[in-house]
């Protein structure tokens, strides 16, 4: 069976069409992975986040596009959310470390960044329908621009603009109640 016969496939649910893409591809993905995360563990997440992500699209692949590129750009995006997330953590933690000097600060500024992560996801839960899933898409299950734009069938334009508005109602909300929560903020989701 060719790739695109097993892309086809996949697209109408076929398992098997799945795993022969899956050990098709799996060994150079985790190579990849491996390659810049230099961990198992991350390498074999990326694996699966990446296949779980086409079985969850299956339905929107293309048969005429290149299934390798579209593997490796999800493989991309993951490598490049789980180093986002690891640079956000140690920025934090040296943000904790040099602004407290006894247990009373630590615990103020464990609470401050509760109250920051509170007052984010109830702005995120007042944006329009629309605004939020592009939200979420973009920064928390780490999908790309131009994906988004592809999965709900809008502008790469469009979701540039609810991504760029969202970030903007979120910065002025945290600027508002608190200058530390909005530098918080800025070290998280930029």
């Amino acid at each position: 069976m060719s790739e695109k016969e097993m892309i086809i496939n996949l697209k109408s649910g076929s398992q098997q069409a799945f795993n022969l893409l899956f050990h098709l591809y799996e060994r150079r993905l985790y190579a990849f992975s491996y390659k810049f995360l230099h961990s198992r563990e991350d390498a074999e997440e990326v694996v699966q986040e990446v296949f779980f992500k086409v079985w969850k699209n299956k339905r929107l692949l293309n048969e005429e596009l290149s299934f390798k590129a579209y593997l490796f750009t999800i493989a991309k995006n993951h490598i490049y959310n789980l180093m986002s997330k690891r640079v956000s953590d140690t920025c934090c933690k040296k943000y904790f470390a040099d602004t407290t000097s006894n247990q009373v600060h630590t615990t103020e500024d464990a609470l401050n960044f509760n109250e920051a992560n509170t007052i984010i996801q109830e702005k995120v839960n007042s944006l329009s329908a629309q605004r939020k899933k592009v939200f979420v898409m973009s920064r928390f299950d780490g999908i790309s621009n131009r994906d988004i734009a592809v999965q709900l069938g809008i502008s790469l334009s469009t979701v540039e603009n609810h991504l760029n508005k969202a970030l903007k109602a979120l910065k002025q909300c945290l600027y508002i109640q608190d200058v530390n929560l909005f530098l918080l903020f800025v070290l998280l989701w930029y």
